[in-house]
């Protein structure tokens, strides 16, 4: 059978409102069968389908509840994967480094009686001033801990 030809919309061979092509059809809920007409192109032919014509389109199958179940399932862990790589991108390293940096201190700590530990707080970021200082021993046993008058005010 020889599908009738069509040019583009708006011009003066345009095809009827009841022909659709694929994505239109996917939009109605219909699935293609075969098509009645074409619009032909330099790259690709645009095969259009009658919506009036059972032999051309059919209604697509409606997802059982299992189905539509297990599609959310499937969408729910690809979410949470994606989210875990954009984290693990992001913010993982930070993590990691984290973990890195307690576990070589607790190395040093929880080695011979060696070393101390000196712990300040200031007035803030910059140019910020010493408000307490203290030192303890891997034990942590406080050998110091004391105040100190800052020259500057303390911000809240």
């Amino acid at each position: 059978m020889e599908l009738t030809k069509y040019s583009w919309w708006g011009e003066s061979n345009e095809s009827p409102e009841h022909l659709k092509t694929k994505k239109q059809l996917a939009q109605l809920g219909l699935s293609p069968l075969k098509p009645s007409g074409i619009i032909p192109t330099r790259k690709y032919d645009v095969f259009l389908y009658d919506i009036h014509n059972s032999e051309c389109c059919r209604c697509k199958r409606k997802p059982s509840p299992n189905q539509l179940e297990t599609l959310a399932a499937k969408c729910l862990k690809a979410h949470i994967k994606r989210n875990y790589q954009q984290w693990y991108r992001e913010a993982a390293f930070i993590k990691r480094d984290w973990v890195r940096a307690v576990k070589g201190a607790r190395k040093q700590l929880l080695g011979p009686d060696e070393g101390l530990i000196l712990d300040t707080e200031t007035t803030g970021l910059d140019n910020a001033e010493i408000v307490e200082i203290a030192v303890i021993n891997p034990l942590g046993e406080a050998l110091l801990n004391t105040l100190v008058r800052p020259r500057i005010s303390i911000p809240a």
